[in-house]
């Protein structure tokens, strides 16, 4: 499996990180923290103009046509620079409309959508999240809730993921507007400085133009495994400034008469995240190449791959705190917001052993009681 980048990747790759590296500092997150807006909306016009938010769309709609790996990296990005801005989840939504959106909401405002006038978030990480759908003459009226949806207050649509009376399971996929009649979004801030709330929905009706995907239980499951694959990236780029930042301050932290990096023991430690981190990145990338293989290896890809991300998020996260001490939890310091973004990434789409059962599956099948 080749693992070099295109000339047209290498080139995102390097513009993205030298856009979020001059414009999302950390000093600009703390102001843009400090101010209480949850986001800059001036860095977030200057990634549309960038062209962000066309990534994954058609280059017919007006996009630049990018696949799964381009996802990545552009999310590796947002994790590096802590983006608070909605780049994962809009890349995540766009990709899914790409792939499932018809002639009317195309018509609609997909050109909308690539121009970042308007803006769409998933409000499901797995095929379980979803909310009830009756069909009704001319469309589907849905009801229940959705919960820690990212970047929700931002939104001006929602992909809501329903189950139908023939599923037990989400298989069917609606655009909702955000100032839809039944539709409210609790606001609050997650663990990791993002914007994010709960979706209710009380008799909320969708006309038939507006619903992507009906009874396809596999379409819902290529959405949440797109899903997977963009926080998993966003994990890998803040494990990496993470690692970063711990090794600088392993070098420039005196004590005992020279820096406490020359100490046997913490170099250990060190390796071994750097051992964690090369497993995470090969991890993200053979993930991204198998969305064009069947949805069995896809799945299983996706599976083990979200296993990986748990693992390392988790040891580099806590191991990087543990060697900066405990200014490492300050909130003055970045690598304590490394820590809550990675411990948050652990933790969606489901835990580790989710996954890992997840994965035993599809390779080796049902595995007998007893």
């Amino acid at each position: 499996m080749n693992f070099n980048l295109t000339e047209e990747q290498t080139l995102l790759q390097e513009t993205l990180r030298r856009c979020l590296a001059e414009q999302a500092d950390f000093a600009t997150r703390k102001a843009t923290l400090a101010a209480c807006t949850g986001w800059s909306s001036s860095l977030w016009s200057t990634l549309t103009e960038l062209g962000m938010p066309a990534l994954p769309l058609s280059e017919s709609d007006g996009g630049l046509g990018g696949g799964a790996i381009e996802l990545a990296l552009a999310a590796e990005a947002a994790g590096t620079a802590l983006l608070v801005e909605p780049l994962v989840s809009t890349l995540w939504a766009n990709a899914i409309i790409d792939r499932y959106g018809r002639t009317p909401v195309r018509t609609a405002w997909i050109a909308a959508l690539a121009a970042g006038r308007q803006m769409a978030v998933p409000t499901f990480e797995s095929v379980s999240d979803a909310v009830i759908a009756d069909r009704e003459p001319g469309g589907y009226r849905l009801q229940g809730s959705a919960s820690v949806v990212y970047h929700a207050p931002l939104a001006t649509h929602y992909l809501v993921a329903a189950t139908t009376s023939a599923s037990h399971v989400a298989d069917t996929l609606l655009v909702v507007a955000a100032d839809t009649a039944g539709l409210d979004v609790a606001r609050y801030t997650t663990v990791d400085d993002q914007l994010a709330g709960d979706v209710r929905l009380r008799d909320v009706f969708v006309p038939e133009a507006d619903v992507l995907v009906v009874n396809d239980p596999e379409a819902l499951a290529w959405a949440v495994d797109v899903g997977l694959l963009v926080v998993s990236a966003d994990a890998l780029g803040s494990a990496a400034r993470a690692l970063t930042l711990t090794i600088e301050y392993l070098k420039t932290r005196q004590q005992f008469g020279g820096p406490i990096g020359r100490f046997q023991a913490l170099q250990h430690r060190v390796v071994a995240c750097l051992a964690k981190l090369e497993e995470l990145k090969t991890s993200v990338w053979v993930a991204a190449a198998r969305f064009g293989d069947e949805p069995a290896a896809r799945r299983a890809a996706l599976a083990a791959l979200k296993v990986i991300a748990s693992e390392t998020a988790r040891h580099i996260g806590e191991e990087s705190v543990q060697l900066h001490g405990g200014m490492g939890v300050t909130q003055e310091m970045e690598i304590s917001h490394h820590f809550r973004r990675l411990t948050a990434a652990s933790i969606r789409f489901g835990a580790r052993d989710q996954h890992l059962a997840a994965y035993a599956n599809l390779r080796y099948g049902p595995i007998s009681p007893g």
